[in-house]
């Protein structure tokens, strides 16, 4: 089978239409005939059908799809011996685990950390109890964000597929419902905040621990350890059976990226690729773990100073953040970066991309804000905040009016009478969005720890979170998976609507969830045993640990 771009041609012929509308027919073909012949048979053809000359090569040996037999190559066989090696462990532990258990002593605890009793339990284990050491609030945030994530990506491969309505496209992104996908960007910052936030609360609990010391080598171990296996699997999935995955005219377009990591694993593994492999990025949604990796690495140059000199560092923190923002602010006026286009925002790889989205520095604000904010809930853990009820009021009315400004604040800017969004425009949305959307969320952590919180709080808290908070990590990891593999085998035309996005999207979300699982019992759970066991942590501490944050904690 083959795709055949009959864009140009069309164009030539109907020069009225726009070049958003394009066209592209499937055609099946014999397994014997060869590429170069099918192109010399359409080509003189459709000349002589439409009365033009000079049309191009329509069909190329690289746009031709074969139905070829299952066929497995060295690193497949590499893929398949060491995730079976993995399966291999886990029956291992679990046999062990239950034939200990029966015998009334107590296992190892490095032979059990692969058991799927010991992994499944920690995984649906769920708490309604409140404890000083967790803020439950978090678990609702972080979810509802990997939800946001998930369903944003759906609608952009939705975008990319072969619509038969095509033009409605245009309609849908000038409704506000749209802003929630065209905005989306903007929820990755929650993960940045609650990186910040969880890292000073448990940072200093740590060190007051241990009495203001603070082992950095350790510290990083303990996170490298701890992301890396799936991150690692994932890899070796991409560049082995990934591409047994699916075929048809739009597998090899839409699983071209995946081909980089052949060349840029190391970066991936390294967490330097939002740098050393900008553009040819491998798991190009992996950019948020390197800039969350290089701002762990980075913490304790703010950690030790806040612990030594608590609001003098505090204060250095927001001066450093002010300069951030003016930093991000002059790069785009100065370049004149575009910021955002009605005609499109499917994250292309641009200049702007690498400069102000995958950069450290330029998503380092809504981090800051929530080790600012960390460090206020840290010095009134054991205490209730006393407000007025107008305040709290007008405290939520402050916070939704941010949330709803972060997402709606660019809407007029895609009705067909605006104008272009300005370069001026562009640098306060930018930055003003990444202030606004933390402390916006500040807020709602901080009514929902000290009883102001509600139905929010209740909604947030809800211990149905925790499993899915716990799965969150791997959720991110492998969702873009799910939908490559689910938007390269499409093989007919299909009807953009937001109710037929939807339908695709509780599939992916229900698939991703169910690998997800198996991902975090073969990777991700039993690094957490084998991590316990290697620095001698007691299963109340592992929580504590300041290796765990973000989109990465599991129990906060």
């Amino acid at each position: 089978m083959t795709t055949l771009p009959f864009g140009k041609l069309v164009k030539n012929i109907y020069p009225q239409l726009s070049e958003v509308e394009k066209l592209s027919i499937g055609i099946c073909i014999p397994r014997s005939c060869e590429a170069f012949e099918v192109n010399e048979i359409l080509t003189r053809t459709l000349s002589r059908i439409f009365n033009v000359s000079n049309v191009s090569d329509i069909v190329t040996q690289g746009k031709c799809i074969q139905n070829s037999k299952l066929k497995f190559d060295t690193i497949d066989w590499i893929a398949i011996s060491i995730f079976s090696f993995v399966g291999f462990l886990i029956l291992f532990s679990t046999i062990y685990d239950v034939y200990s258990k029966r015998r009334g002593s107590d296992p190892n605890e490095g032979l059990v950390a692969f058991s799927l009793y010991v992994n499944m339990t920690i995984l649906f284990r769920t708490s309604s109890k409140k404890s000083p050491n967790v803020i439950s609030c978090l678990n609702g945030i972080r979810c509802m964000s990997i939800i946001w994530i998930i369903y944003g990506h759906d609608y952009m491969f939705n975008l990319l597929l072969p619509n038969a309505n095509s033009k409605d496209i245009v309609e849908w992104a000038q409704t506000p419902f749209s802003m929630f996908l065209q905005s989306g960007t903007i929820c990755v910052d929650s993960f940045f905040f609650l990186s910040g936030l969880l890292l000073i609360w448990a940072g200093l609990k740590e060190m007051e621990r241990s009495k203001g010391k603070l082992n950095v080598l350790q510290m990083y171990l303990h996170r490298y350890i701890r992301l890396t296996p799936i991150v690692a699997a994932a890899i070796l999935f991409y560049v082995s059976l990934f591409r047994h995955m699916g075929n048809g005219p739009l597998w090899n377009d839409f699983t071209s990226p995946n081909k980089l990591c052949h060349e840029t694993w190391w970066a991936t593994l390294l967490y330097v690729q939002n740098y050393a492999a900008a553009g040819k990025m491998c798991l190009g949604h992996t950019w948020y773990l390197a800039v969350d990796m290089q701002l762990y690495i980075l913490s304790p140059l703010i950690l030790i100073p806040i612990f030594k000199w608590k609001k003098k560092a505090i204060a250095g923190v927001i001066v450093l953040g002010l300069l951030l923002i003016a930093c991000i602010f002059t790069s785009i006026v100065v370049n004149n970066y575009s910021v955002f286009s009605k005609t499109g925002n499917l994250g292309e790889d641009t200049v702007e991309m690498r400069k102000i989205y995958y950069a450290t520095h330029a998503r380092t604000s809504p981090w800051l804000i929530g080790i600012i904010f960390g460090y206020f809930l840290y010095n009134h853990r054991d205490s209730r905040i006393k407000m007025p009820k107008l305040v709290v009021f007008g405290g939520w009315i402050i916070a939704m009016a941010l949330l709803l400004t972060g997402i709606f604040s660019l809407y007029p800017k895609v009705l067909p009478s605006a104008e272009p969004l300005t370069t001026i425009e562009g640098a306060f949305y930018l930055t003003l969005s990444r202030v606004a959307w933390p402390l916006a969320l500040s807020w709602i952590v901080f009514a929902c720890v000290n009883g102001y919180g509600g139905v929010a709080n209740t909604f947030l808290s809800w211990p149905f979170w925790q499993p899915l908070a716990r799965l969150s990590y791997s959720m991110y990891i492998i969702h873009l998976m799910v939908e490559t593999i689910t938007a390269g085998r499409t093989k007919v035309n299909v009807h953009f609507s937001d109710y037929d996005v939807i339908l695709r999207f509780w599939g992916d979300f229900g698939i991703t969830i169910l690998v997800s699982i198996v991902a975090y019992l073969m990777f991700e759970s039993p690094m957490l045993g084998i991590e316990k066991v290697l620095f001698k942590t007691k299963p109340k501490e592992q929580v504590k640990t300041i290796s765990k944050e973000g989109l990465c904690d599991h129990e906060s």
